[in-house]
């Protein structure tokens, strides 16, 4: 099973939000019982919505390689289907 999450946000909060869930979200994946069962993590980061900011990327992609989630932009996606 692999996970996968897409961050985007019409305005700085909203991307700060919809990243922020998908640190949680993969954080209680990896705290339930079927955590043996997800071989993969992924995180688009849309990199075209008006909401996107490197600086904040940059703060909060540590959190989600603390669960071993590979990160790809939006705009690189075609880059993951190897992972997947």
């Amino acid at each position: 099973m692999s996970l996968v999450a897409y961050v985007t946000g019409s305005r700085a909060n909203y991307f700060v939000n919809q990243f922020q869930r998908a640190v949680v979200n993969f954080e209680l994946a990896a705290q339930s019982k079927f955590n043996r069962q997800i071989k993969g993590r992924v995180a688009f980061i849309n990199n075209e919505a008006n909401g996107y900011a490197v600086q904040t990327v940059t703060e909060l992609s540590p959190l989600l390689t603390k669960y071993d989630a590979k990160t790809y932009s939006w705009t690189d996606r075609e880059l993951a289907f190897g992972v997947l």
